[in-house]
């Protein structure tokens, strides 16, 4: 297959453009850019009328293949570290909740599930 170019939606600079690009090899291996946009929402449209292919976190992929597009899962798996923020001082209940949660989910290691190679 061969696409028209990439279209991208992380301008250089952000964190994840900065692993998509390390992901494709850097400058040797560059992508032809078709498209660029910082609007997230455009993505999967701009990909499914023809503008080229794009890498996305798996709640965007899984959309776009349930709208028709091919969705592949990268080899190695791309991962790349998030934050969790807080203002300093009291918190309400939920925001609390939230970070005892987030915590415990996220200080654990994360296997690759089983269901990452059906799509």
């Amino acid at each position: 297959m061969r696409w028209p170019g990439w279209t991208w939606w992380r301008p250089r600079g952000t964190a994840t453009r900065a692993l998509m690009d390390q992901a494709l090899g850097g400058e040797e291996r560059s992508p032809r850019i078709a498209v660029e946009t910082v609007h997230q929402a455009a993505v999967v449209p701009l990909v499914l009328a023809g503008a080229g292919a794009t890498l996305l976190p798996r709640s965007l992929a899984e959309e776009a293949a349930r709208r028709g597009a091919v969705a592949l899962v990268t080899r190695p798996r791309l991962v790349r570290p998030v934050w969790l923020m807080c203002r300093r001082g009291p918190l309400s209940p939920a925001a609390q909740a939230f970070i005892e949660v987030a915590r415990e989910v996220f200080t654990r290691p994360v296997a690759a599930s089983p269901e990452d190679d059906e799509h």
